[in-house]
C-alpha cells in the first residue's frame, strides 16, 4: 500500500504539473486504454484486449481498439469513460512490436485494427489499474488498485482536501440533494431509460425522492472514484517512468501527429479522427441493422408497423414480406462504393478549381496533384475492394458481423411469425407499399381510416354540425 505522502505528492503533480514529456519522441508515448473489462488470456498465457466485435461474438462491427497517449480518456460525444473500472497502460513501442503500427495516431485517439482472432496482444511491462476495496489505493509493479465504494469519512475528507474546492462543492451538492427542478431534469437526461421511466411514473413525491437519492448516492460515489482513479493512473505512470499529459494541447497534439507521419503512419492532430472514417460508418451501419433486429425481437406489431410507416425506405417491409433477403455484407459493399464515389467527387471539385484559377492561384498545382492522388486512390480501392482500404482484418470482421446479424434476424423473424397478429402485420405492410399508411390500433383492434369514418353517415355529420352551431 502506498502512503499518504505518496498520495499528497501525486495530487501536487496533478494540480501543478512541472514537467511535460517531449511528445515528438515515441519513447515517451504511453498508450492508455479505459474499459469495463479485464484483459483476457489466450492459450499461450498472453494477455490481450479483444475488439468490441470479438467481445460480442461480432454482434457489433467494431474492429478497432482505441487508446489515448499519456492521459486517461475523458468523456465526449462518443461515450462516457468516467465509469470505466479498468485502465490499461502500455508502452507504445512495445505494443507496436507485437501488433504492428496503428491505423491512426492522434494524441486523443490512437487506434489499432488488430487481427480479429488475436485482439491486441499486451507486452511485458503492461500495467493494469483496477478496483480493490481492501484499501484506498496501492501502486504495484503490475497491478495498481483504487477504492470504488465504502469510503470512510477520513478517506472522503482526504480526497476532497486535495482535489480542490470545486470537487468539494459538487460532492456537497450531491450529499445534500441540493437540486432545483431544472437540475433534476438535467440529471435524469444522463440516466438510463429505466431510471427515467421509474422517476416519471412514480406515484408519490416520496417515491420520486427515493429514486433521486439513489441517483445522487451513485453520483457522489462516482465523483470520489473518478478522481481517485485518475490519481492512481498518474502515480502508476510515474512508476513506469512516463509523464502524464494533463491536456491534449495543440502543441503536444501536433508533435504527436508530425512524429507519426515521419514514421510513415497516419498521424492527426484532431480529436475526432475515428468519427470521420469509413470504418466508423461501417460500425454505424451495423448498429442500424442491429436496431432493426431489436425492433423485431420486441414482437410488438404496433411498434414495427409505426417504424415501417416512418421509415424513408421499405427495407424492413421487404424483409418481413420476403421481397428481398437480408444481406448485411452487401450493404457494407454499397457503403464502400459510395465512399469511393465521394473521393471521385472531391477530385472533380479540385480539378474544377484548377481549371478556373490555374493562371491566378499559386495553389492550383497542389490542387491538381491532390486531385490526381484522390483519383488514383479511388481506382485502387475499386480494384482491391475493402481489403485495399484497410487490409484483411476489417473485411473479416464485416463478414462475421454480417453472418451474426443475419442469423439473429432470421431467429427474430421466426418468432415474429408465431405472433397471432402476424397475418395482420403482413396485410398492413402490403397495404403500406400499395396505398401508404392507413392502419391504426384502436380499442376495437386494427382499423383503417375508412373504418373509423364509416359510422358517420351524411345525416349524422349534418346533425352534429347543426347541434354544435357550425352550420346555420
Amino acid at each position: 500500500m502506498s502512503t499518504i505522502e505518496d498520495f499528497e505528492t501525486a495530487i501536487q503533480d496533478i494540480n501543478n504539473p512541472t514537467k511535460q514529456p517531449d511528445m515528438s519522441n515515441m519513447d515517451n508515448w504511453l498508450c492508455v486504454h479505459a474499459t469495463n473489462y479485464m484483459p483476457r488470456s489466450n492459450e499461450n498465457g498472453e494477455l490481450y484486449i479483444p475488439t468490441t466485435g470479438m467481445a460480442t461474438d461480432y454482434k457489433y462491427a467494431r474492429a478497432t481498439v482505441h487508446f489515448t497517449l499519456n492521459q486517461i480518456v475523458g468523456s465526449h460525444l462518443g461515450g462516457n469513460w468516467d465509469a470505466s473500472q479498468f485502465v490499461i497502460l502500455i508502452p507504445y513501442n512495445k505494443l507496436v512490436e507485437l501488433n504492428g503500427n496503428p491505423k491512426v495516431v492522434a494524441s486523443a485517439d490512437t487506434y489499432f485494427m488488430p487481427n480479429p482472432d488475436t485482439g491486441m496482444i499486451l507486452p511485458k511491462g503492461t500495467r493494469i489499474v483496477c478496483p480493490n476495496n481492501d484499501t484506498l489505493f496501492s501502486i504495484g509493479d503490475e497491478i495498481s488498485t483504487y477504492k470504488t465504494s465504502d469510503f470512510t469519512d477520513e478517506e472522503i475528507e482526504l480526497i476532497l482536501s486535495y482535489f480542490g474546492p470545486s470537487l468539494r462543492y459538487e460532492y456537497t451538492k450531491y450529499k445534500n440533494a441540493d437540486f432545483v427542478e431544472y437540475e433534476i431534469r438535467e440529471l435524469l437526461e444522463t440516466e438510463s431509460d429505466m431510471i427515467r421511466d421509474l422517476y416519471k411514473h412514480a406515484e408519490t413525491q416520496q417515491d420520486k425522492s427515493a429514486i433521486l437519492r439513489i441517483i445522487l448516492e451513485k453520483r457522489k460515489n462516482a465523483l470520489l472514484t473518478t478522481h481517485l482513479r485518475k490519481m492512481v493512473v498518474h502515480m502508476t505512470m510515474k512508476k513506469m517512468g512516463y509523464e502524464y499529459v494533463e491536456s491534449h494541447e495543440d502543441d503536444n497534439s501536433n508533435k504527436v501527429a508530425e512524429t507519426a507521419r515521419a514514421h510513415g503512419i497516419n498521424g492527426h492532430s484532431g480529436d475526432k479522427v475515428h468519427w470521420e472514417t469509413l470504418e466508423y460508418q461501417f460500425e454505424q451501419r451495423g448498429i442500424d441493422w442491429l436496431d432493426i433486429i431489436r425492433l423485431c425481437e420486441t414482437n410488438d406489431i404496433e411498434k414495427i408497423y409505426e417504424f415501417c410507416c416512418a421509415s424513408t425506405t421499405n427495407l424492413l417491409v421487404n424483409l418481413i414480406l420476403g421481397k428481398e433477403p437480408m444481406n448485411v455484407y452487401q450493404s457494407y459493399q454499397d457503403l464502400f462504393k459510395k465512399f469511393i464515389e465521394s473521393k471521385r467527387v472531391q477530385a472533380q471539385i479540385k480539378l474544377q478549381f484548377v481549371q478556373e484559377y490555374l493562371d491566378s492561384d499559386e495553389d492550383a498545382s497542389d490542387q491538381a496533384q491532390e486531385a490526381t492522388e484522390l483519383l488514383n486512390y479511388a481506382d485502387k480501392l475499386e480494384q482491391g475492394g475493402i481489403k485495399a482500404y484497410s487490409g484483411p482484418y476489417l473485411d473479416i470482421v464485416l463478414h462475421r458481423n454480417a453472418a451474426r446479424l443475419e442469423q439473429d434476424f432470421a431467429t427474430a423473424l421466426e418468432k415474429l411469425r408465431q405472433n397471432p397478429e402476424y397475418p395482420m402485420l403482413v396485410k398492413m405492410l402490403t397495404d403500406l407499399i400499395n396505398d401508404g399508411p392507413k392502419w391504426c390500433k384502436t380499442e376495437d383492434g386494427w382499423l383503417t381510416d375508412e373504418d373509423i369514418l364509416t359510422p358517420w353517415s351524411k345525416v349524422d355529420l349534418a346533425k352534429l354540425l347543426n347541434d354544435t352551431g357550425h352550420r346555420t
